[in-house]
């Protein structure tokens, strides 16, 4: 992948987020797959272009899965993953 762009993937299972990043990363691109949020590193993705989230909350109702996607939009991972990029694209996956 050339330039700054970054993906950020919110899936809401494990699942999805490994078969939403897969094709990144079968072409070659540094790609993270985050299975548990709360206890990443942000600064272990520093050097990835798809980091894809596992947020957990297929098996939630409709109200409390978007909070958990919200949530996972806005906590430190997808923060300091996203600082930075010139170029970001987020994507939902599930």
């Amino acid at each position: 992948m050339t330039g700054k762009g970054r993906i950020l993937i919110i899936a809401d299972d494990l699942t999805g987020a490994m078969d939403s990043a897969g094709p990144f990363a079968g072409r070659g691109v540094e790609t993270w797959v985050v299975a548990d949020p709360a206890a990443c590193d942000p600064s272990s993705l520093k050097s990835a272009h798809v980091v894809s989230v596992n947020t957990d909350s297929r098996h939630l109702s409709g109200p409390v899965a978007a909070e958990r996607v919200a949530e996972a939009e806005m906590m430190s991972v997808a923060e300091q993953f996203l600082a930075g990029s010139e170029d970001v694209a987020a994507l939902g996956a599930g």
